[in-house]
């Protein structure tokens, strides 16, 4: 794993842009922890090595916030909220160069001349409606994590626990934080082209939940309690996870793993986007841009 970073580090540092990052990156680095500093987070005897990388970890929840706002500004951008597509077809049977229908619950039924399906859960089965036939292996997973504000500042460091079950801390603000534990919030596994919809929890149900997630993450990071002491406010969020591959989490040797195959697939004017991680969107996002202003 040391190795890895080392690698990673290194085409970081190289990137043209390296200064233009969340922070300057021109000289990242990473090193293997001494045995007081990972003693400092960890007591557990299943972590073996911990690594520090110049990661930054920012709130999604913050960043959608302001994409929604910024979509409800725009009056070139109409939304149609409370919809759901279920079909997209040429509008001339196999001239995938013209325009496209759109089909919608509600009885929404539209052409375009471009359609680009930017959907994270389900994006393969409106693909299939489309004429692109999924190829390969494919999950869908939803995942529960949680998210909690303390009433004063505790400072705990970001932590990604690799042991084979997984779990993270996110320390935002050290107010503001995020924390999963996989077997936990893994609510649905699903190879379906429409996977099922998570199941309901009952307020006895999450509060269990959120107990045992920050159980588990305090049995490995002992600063967690102290975290959990001052908590005033925290949810129980979820949302779908797609990924090309599949297997275990814990299985060093799952095609999960390699979340490599991802991108832009293209039939005639119709644009299927796996975005693959969170952060290479902005990077696709300015492709299709170029593609379509081509």
């Amino acid at each position: 794993m040391g190795d890895y970073f080392r690698r990673v580090a290194a085409l970081v540092r190289e990137h043209p842009e390296a200064k233009s990052y969340l922070t300057n990156v021109s000289n990242c680095q990473t090193h293997r922890l001494t045995g007081v500093e990972l003693s400092a987070i960890t007591n557990s005897t299943a972590i073996v090595a911990g690594f520090h990388a110049p990661e930054r970890s920012v709130s999604t929840t913050w960043i959608a916030d302001r994409f929604v706002a910024a979509v409800a500004a725009e009056n070139r951008i109409e939304a149609r909220m409370e919809t759901r597509v279920v079909e997209v077809r040429p509008e001339h049977a196999g001239d995938t160069e013209g325009r496209w229908r759109v089909v919608a619950t509600g009885g929404d039924d539209e052409a375009f001349d471009v359609v680009i399906n930017v959907l994270w859960q389900g994006r393969p089965a409106i693909d299939a409606t489309a004429g692109l036939k999924p190829a390969g292996v494919w999950s869908n997973r939803y995942c529960l994590s949680l998210f909690a504000r303390t009433v004063e500042p505790v400072d705990i460091p970001c932590v990604v626990i690799a042991t084979g079950p997984f779990g993270d801390i996110k320390n935002y603000n050290d107010r503001d934080f995020y924390m999963s534990w996989y077997q936990d919030g893994l609510r649905v596994d699903s190879a379906a082209l429409s996977p099922p919809d998570p199941p309901p929890l009952d307020e006895l149900e999450r509060s269990r939940l959120c107990n045992s997630i920050l159980d588990h993450l305090q049995a490995i990071v002992p600063g967690v309690a102290r975290t959990r002491s001052r908590i005033e406010h925290m949810s129980l969020e979820g949302g779908w996870v797609f990924a090309a591959g599949g297997g275990l989490l814990s299985d060093p040797r799952a095609t999960l793993h390699r979340r490599s195959d991802f991108g832009i697939t293209q039939l005639g004017s119709y644009f299927s986007v796996d975005t693959g991680k969170y952060a290479a969107a902005p990077w696709l996002a300015h492709r299709l841009a170029d593609r379509l202003s081509s």
